[in-house]
C-alpha cells in the first residue's frame, strides 16, 4: 500500500542515503508545492525512467496533472497505479477523482466503491461516491454514503457540509440548515459555515435568522468582506438596495478587489434606476477580469 507519508520520510532522509529515484521524487513534490507543475512533471517523469514500477512516481504525476485539469493523462497515471497497488484504497480513489473529474461517472463511482470496501473507514472515498452519486441525480444513495462516513467521523464538518447541499438539492432547506448548524456547533469560529447556514435559512423562509446570523457574523467579524456580501446579497434579495449597496462599500472598504461586491452593488444601483452609479463599478469590475461584468457593461452602460 502507497503511504501517505512515503515522500515526508524520504525528506528528512539523509540525501546521500537516499536513490536516484527518491532524490527525483523529492524535488518533484517540492516544485509540486511550489506551483512550479511543469518541473514537477519533467522531474517526476525522470523518476519513472529510472524505476516504471514506482508506485510513488505514477501517484505523484497523476496528482499534479489532476491539479493542472489534466484529467485524461491523470487517468493513464492512475491506472499504472491501480495496475501496481490493486488493492490500494487510495490508488483506487485517486483514479475514482480522475474519472470523475472526466466526467467518465459510472467509472468514478465503481472506484469510489471499491476503495470504500478495501478501506471502511476512508472518508474521502465516501465522499467521492456521494458527489458522483450527486451528479449522476441520485440523491438518496449520496446520503447514504455521507451518512455512512458520519459513523466513523462524526465531527467532520466536510460531511455536514456535503449532506446539507443534497438536501438542498432536493428542496430540504430545513435539513440542510440543521447538518450547517451541527458544522457550526463544531467549529464555531467558521465565518463560511455560518454564511452558508444563513442562505439555507434564507432559502427555507427563515429570514428573521437569516438576518440575525449574518448580522452577528458582520460584528464578529468586520474584517471578512463576505461577510458583508453575504448580508448585501440578503437585503438585495428583499429589496433593501440602498442597505445592500452600503453593506458592498464595507465589503469593499476590506477588500479593494472584491469584484462580487462591485457586481452586486452595480446590480443594486440599476434596481434605483441609478445606471450612471452602476456603471463605474461594472468598469472596475471588467478591469479585475470578470466576464459577467462584460455582459453587465453591454446590457447597461452602452
Amino acid at each position: 500500500m502507497i503511504k501517505s507519508l512515503a515522500l515526508a520520510a524520504l525528506l528528512v532522509a539523509p540525501l546521500f542515503s537516499q536513490t536516484p529515484y527518491e532524490r527525483a521524487l523529492v524535488r518533484a513534490d517540492s516544485a509540486y508545492r511550489l506551483g512550479e507543475y511543469q518541473t514537477a512533471i519533467a522531474i517526476v517523469n525522470s523518476a519513472i525512467a529510472l524505476d516504471s514500477a514506482g508506485a510513488a512516481a505514477h501517484k505523484l504525476k497523476g496528482e499534479i496533472l489532476l491539479r493542472v485539469g489534466d484529467a485524461s493523462a491523470a487517468i493513464d497515471c492512475f491506472d499504472k497505479l491501480v495496475a501496481l497497488e490493486p488493492k490500494d484504497p487510495e490508488a483506487l480513489r485517486l483514479r475514482g477523482e480522475a474519472f470523475y473529474q472526466y466526467g467518465i461517472l459510472d467509472r468514478a463511482l465503481e472506484d469510489a466503491r471499491a476503495a470504500v470496501a478495501y478501506d471502511p473507514t476512508s472518508i474521502e472515498s465516501y465522499r467521492l461516491a456521494a458527489k458522483t452519486s450527486r451528479a449522476l441525480h441520485d440523491y438518496f444513495a449520496a446520503v447514504d454514503y455521507i451518512e455512512e462516513a458520519l459513523t466513523y467521523d462524526s465531527s467532520n464538518t466536510a460531511l455536514y457540509f456535503d449532506r446539507a447541499e443534497l438536501y438542498a438539492d432536493v428542496g430540504w432547506y430545513a435539513r440542510a440548515a440543521e447538518d450547517l448548524r451541527a458544522a457550526l456547533e463544531i467549529e464555531p469560529d467558521a465565518p463560511e459555515t455560518v454564511i452558508a447556514l444563513s442562505a439555507a435559512l434564507a432559502t427555507a423562509g427563515k429570514i428573521d435568522s437569516a438576518y440575525v446570523l449574518l448580522n452577528e457574523l458582520v460584528e464578529a467579524r468586520p474584517d471578512y468582506a463576505r461577510a458583508f456580501l453575504a448580508r448585501a446579497r440578503l437585503l438585495y434579495e428583499l429589496g433593501s438596495f440602498r442597505e445592500a449597496i452600503e453593506d458592498c462599500g464595507a465589503a469593499l472598504n476590506v477588500d479593494p478587489n472584491f469584484v462580487d461586491a462591485y457586481l452586486l452593488r452595480a446590480y443594486s444601483n440599476i434596481s434605483l434606476g441609478m445606471n450612471d452609479r452602476a456603471c463605474p463599478d461594472i468598469e472596475r469590475a471588467v478591469e479585475l477580469g470578470s466576464r459577467e461584468a462584460e455582459v453587465a457593461r453591454d446590457l447597461y452602460c452602452r
